[in-house]
């Protein structure tokens, strides 16, 4: 209904199509609105990374055996010790000694529960004279809030994009066979008064040029509304020059290699004035983020690229 208000085509032609593209492209109800396929021939449909294809791919490359690496972001850091780069500790074996002494070292702190999704539980919580350390001990612990970690300081350039986030690229790469190829670059800007970049929780995505680490896209919520400016800073977005691109990819492609089972990885990559830090990964990488209206060229989307990169 939605679509024929926007459209004005039959509600039963819709309905038929968006079945069609289900059982035809693996297309869900949801890529069928995000990526506007009532909008797209068959050629270019059959172009797109849809929820089915996705699934393929990650049925393809990771192994569940190792999925529990990635989804307990406590056990993500410290297999990936080596890319984190801040302070953090696990509230569930930490002392309330312990855990004053972390805050009075790092008085800007991010808190996170192990398992949460799409920047669900995540909270940044400032230190300071009024604060009673003990309750907040308590409260965290209460919450599953137990990855405490010291607040990543963006870059300077990405502060003009949006300060009140922390504004994160999102790289996606495919090791196959022992080649890494990094298949996707985009990043994730924080909007209003969110403290996440996440698009469902309110943010924004625009994708970067591989090659020269440019933003080439406007920015797009969720809904699929576009922004030449950050509209709440007013910084243009495309041809936004990100600091560091090329160390960002170079630690990604490394990454990738810890652990050769789970092939097919979202990375979210901080940029700070000094150094590059991985604040996760996903080894379930969501689809919506690569072919946004808005993001592609003539409606065509990546799903070659993700297929050359396993020699397909």
């Amino acid at each position: 209904k939605l679509i024929h208000k926007k459209t004005s085509k039959p509600t039963f032609f819709i309905l038929v199509d968006m079945v069609w593209c289900g059982f035809r492209y693996m297309a869900g109800y949801m890529d069928y609105v995000v990526f506007e396929f009532y909008n797209l021939n068959a050629k270019q449909r059959k172009t797109h990374v849809t929820r089915g294809k996705n699934n393929e791919f990650v049925k393809l490359l990771n192994d569940k055996n190792y999925w529990d690496i990635f989804n307990d972001k406590i056990e993500f850091n410290k297999r990936f010790a080596k890319y984190i780069k801040r302070g953090w500790l696990d509230l569930r074996i930490t002392s309330l000694e312990d855990f004053a002494s972390f805050v009075e070292k790092y008085p800007v702190i991010i808190v996170k529960p192990i398992d949460g999704k799409c920047g669900k539980g995540i909270e940044k919580i400032t230190i300071d004279g009024e604060t009673d350390v003990r309750a907040l001990y308590s409260a965290l612990l209460d919450n599953g809030q137990v990855l405490v970690e010291e607040f990543v300081r963006q870059h300077k350039d990405l502060m003009r994009l949006f300060p009140n986030s922390l504004n994160t690229l999102r790289l996606v790469t495919i090791n196959y066979k022992g080649k890494v190829s990094l298949v996707f670059a985009g990043i994730r800007m924080g909007m209003g008064k969110s403290v996440v970049d996440n698009l469902n929780s309110g943010g924004l995505a625009a994708v970067i040029d591989k090659e020269t680490g440019i933003i080439s896209t406007p920015g797009a919520d969720k809904l699929g509304e576009t922004f030449d400016k950050h509209p709440d800073t007013g910084t243009e977005i495309i041809g936004f020059h990100i600091p560091k691109f090329s160390e960002a990819v170079a630690t990604v492609k490394e990454a990738a290699t810890v652990v050769p089972q789970i092939g097919y990885t979202a990375w979210d990559i901080a940029v700070s004035d000094d150094d590059i830090q991985l604040i996760e990964g996903n080894q379930y990488p969501g689809h919506d983020i690569y072919q946004m209206p808005c993001h592609i060229t003539d409606g065509y989307g990546i799903l070659p690229v993700l297929n050359k990169a396993i020699g397909k």
